[in-house]
């Protein structure tokens, strides 16, 4: 699968939410790398949910998201690995006029 790039800017102005990025919890085995990239001066926290978020009314905004160990309040480049499914993940900006880019990448059937 290709890499989803997302990238939160200036929350010093406004916090920043990215969209979610949906997870195919089909492939078998499940194996996910996520990258957090810092410009500047950023707080973020990247979550995932185990919500439908195919379901018909869902709104992100509502949903049950649980923040990643490592990930949380963070202030540096970070990465860590999903093995366990999940259905999406997005990034938070909470702070900071810098930038954070998050990169996703689920691994595809070969």
């Amino acid at each position: 699968m290709r890499p989803v790039r997302y990238t939160l800017a200036n929350a010093a102005v406004d916090p920043q939410i990215g969209a979610v990025i949906p997870m195919d919890i089909y492939i078998a085995p499940f194996s996910v790398s996520i990258q957090a990239d810092v410009t500047g001066a950023a707080t973020y926290t990247v979550e995932y949910t185990l919500d439908d978020i195919w379901a018909p009314g869902y709104n992100p905004a509502t949903g049950h998201w649980i923040p990643l160990v490592g990930m949380t309040d963070a202030t540096a480049d970070a990465n860590t690995f999903l093995v366990s499914p999940v259905t999406g993940v997005r990034a938070r900006q909470t702070a900071g006029a810098g930038s954070v880019a998050l990169t996703v990448i689920q691994a595809g059937i070969a």
